[in-house]
């Protein structure tokens, strides 16, 4: 009894001592995030130019989360993530970067225990973690903070994972509810683990072996056919997981109604059926290439649509061929080929490019998840081969702090180069051909700090590449207003719009042009426009109100100011121009309350103290 005490203390040491080393040595490799800053793509949009993430969590705030569909997503987990970093760090980028190491950290952790508790393989299990903690490809999930979305739902799957384990050893509704519910959470934070109930299936087969309860004991042979491996699942494998397939269909159906109504989700007539195919089997042989040799990392990978040569395609598709005819020929002997094949294969789906959302060829951040079954495949088939191969195990071991080594120093460099979004796009477009998108974002950097010269002829180059970039017209526009150019500004706005007729920024801006050249008539017709795509924004409410006023329509232009204070209470601009428009209404004592309310929240705000002695008198006076 004493002897199985020691064991098992001694085992728990040994498992605290791997998740501590584990830890350390990530920490090590993306130390440097800790200095890195927001960086202008997809940053602004999560967190630093979201007034609702900004203001932390409230009940207004949670609302928002479980309503929205900003960002071209639904999951307000995420969202309410972000909250509680801005309700306790504000926006000092340090502490947002934290809690994405600290989340993968958490991950690389639960994915060793996890493969320690299915496989009982401690060493195998921790060399998986880190593989999974140290690789550079998932550089771009953790250092990334628009990306905790990806750290935050591989969290949440991993412990629905650990749930099922629990609930395979004891069934019952208590235990089925955590997988359901940490499934939920998973999906809520992002759509990616939609695959998770087939994922499920998959581990059933291995390492779990569930495959065959109570059915028929007929071995899988080394010739038998993928379809006769999967109809020896028992059916009850498959009813238990419907509540689970049922929670997918619900996300699939809600992520693409709020990618679609945020444009994100490319049509075919843009990106046709025979493209999307091609450059998917692509994708999923260039995903390998860069787990073998991760150099060259770029946070936007440029589409090929028309340079992807036929050879290239039926290359691809031998290759994939080929693996998947190895795996399934091999699935009595090896299970973990098959297993480890399928969970790469089947969890890049949702974004292998079928079905197309934005205009990146591929994504680093994709592989966040499915390279796990590749890094099974990888050290199962070296712990197969170690006893024929490598006879002294201290080889073995100096090939694993080789390879351990050499991953976390990519991991390391490529962690800085997240540094801010000039060191992230000037390393982009040097390791990429024309891309349009880092020379955009370089474009928007150098605006943001008034070269507005320099964003322009990048903002050009971008144009080059891709001409129908809608986005890219808007921002040059943005700079030749600021340069003066309106002409240039009113040429770049209108184009925005044809590609974009949504582009709501784009109208409230081109109205602001007209209006600062005193074409009122114009600029009344073109917020109004920008007001039919956002009717919630209080800024256009309040631009529109304004250039009412200026055609003297101040019955109409008291309506949006009116909006506008509603939508945001603590606008003083837009007390004050509602007071503005009620005064020439001669509705003086409500204009005297709007002043008040201006005075109240900025006292020092330009004539206001005038302005409410002036509609004072008209009030004593009976006027």
């Amino acid at each position: 009894m004493n002897h199985h005490k020691s064991n098992s203390t001694d085992g728990s040491l040994q498992l605290i001592l791997l998740c501590t080393l584990l830890a350390f040595f990530v920490t090590l490799a993306y130390w440097p995030v800790l200095e890195n800053d927001f960086i202008s793509y997809d940053d602004d949009t999560y967190v630093t130019n979201n007034p609702i993430v900004i203001a932390g969590s409230s009940r207004a705030g949670l609302k928002w989360a479980f309503t929205t569909g900003h960002g071209s997503n639904w999951h307000p987990m995420t969202w309410i993530s972000h909250m509680l970093d801005c309700q306790f760090f504000g926006l000092t980028p340090r502490w947002h970067h934290l809690t994405n190491l600290v989340l993968h950290i958490c991950n690389v952790i639960l994915l060793f225990l996890i493969l320690k508790r299915m496989t009982a393989q401690v060493f195998s299990s921790a060399a998986v973690a880190a593989l999974f903690g140290l690789h550079p490809l998932h550089v771009e999930s953790v250092a990334w903070v628009a990306e905790r979305k990806d750290v935050l739902s591989t969290a949440f799957g991993l412990m629905a994972i650990h749930a099922y384990i629990s609930y395979i050893g004891r069934p019952s509704g208590r235990r089925y509810f955590w997988v359901v519910g940490f499934f939920a959470f998973a999906l809520m934070s992002k759509p990616m683990l939609v695959t998770l109930p087939f994922l499920l299936l998959i581990l059933d087969f291995w390492p779990l072996k569930r495959f065959n309860m109570g059915g028929s004991h007929e071995k899988v042979t080394t010739t038998t056919p993928l379809t006769a491996v999967f109809a020896k699942v028992n059916h009850r494998l498959i009813l238990e997981k419907i509540p689970l397939f049922i929670l997918t269909l619900i996300s699939c159906i809600i992520t693409y109604v709020a990618q679609h109504q945020g444009d994100s989700v490319v049509e075919l007539a843009r990106v046709t059926v025979k493209a999307r195919i091609e450059n998917s089997l692509i994708s999923y042989i260039a995903y390998l290439g860069k787990t073998v040799w991760p150099l060259d990392l770029a946070v936007f990978y440029p589409h090929r649509l028309d340079s992807i040569a036929p050879v290239e395609v039926l290359g691809a598709f031998a290759l994939l061929l080929t693996l998947s005819l190895v795996a399934i020929r091999f699935a009595d002997r090896f299970p973990y080929l098959l297993a480890g094949w399928l969970w790469y294969i089947g969890t890049l789906i949702p974004v292998i490019g079928l079905v197309q959302v934005g205009n990146q060829s591929m994504a680093d951040r994709y592989t966040y998840i499915p390279l796990i079954g590749i890094f099974l495949i990888v050290v199962w088939s070296v712990s197969a081969v170690k006893p024929r191969i490598l006879k002294n195990p201290a080889v073995l071991g100096v090939v694993a702090v080789t390879v351990f080594a050499t991953l976390g120093t990519l991991t390391h460099a490529q962690v800085k180069r997240w540094q801010n979004t000039t060191t992230l796009f000037t390393h982009t477009a040097n390791v990429t051909d024309k891309n349009y998108l880092a020379y955009h974002a370089l474009g928007v950097a150098k605006s943001r700090t008034g070269e507005f010269t320099d964003a322009v002829e990048l903002l050009k180059t971008s144009l080059k590449y891709h001409p129908e970039f809608a986005e890219g017209h808007f921002n040059i526009a943005v700079n030749y207003a600021n340069l003066g150019n309106a002409a240039a500004a009113i040429t770049h706005y209108l184009e925005a719009t044809r590609i974009n007729p949504s582009h709501a920024r784009a109208y409230n801006n081109l109205a602001t042009v007209y209006y600062n050249q005193n074409d009122f008539p114009r600029a009344v017709d073109y917020y109004a426009k920008a007001l039919r795509i956002i009717p919630e924004d209080p800024m256009t409410n309040n631009n529109l109100g304004l250039a009412f006023q200026a055609v003297e329509n101040f019955a109409d232009a008291a309506i949006y100011h009116r909006k506008a204070v509603q939508l945001d209470p603590g606008s003083y601009q837009a007390y004050y121009l509602l007071g503005l428009a009620l005064e020439r209404l001669e509705q003086f004592e409500e204009a005297v309350i709007q002043y008040r309310k201006t005075i109240s929240i900025k006292p020092d705000f330009q004539d206001t103290a005038i302005r409410l002695e002036r509609a004072l008198s008209k009030t004593s006076n009976g006027n």
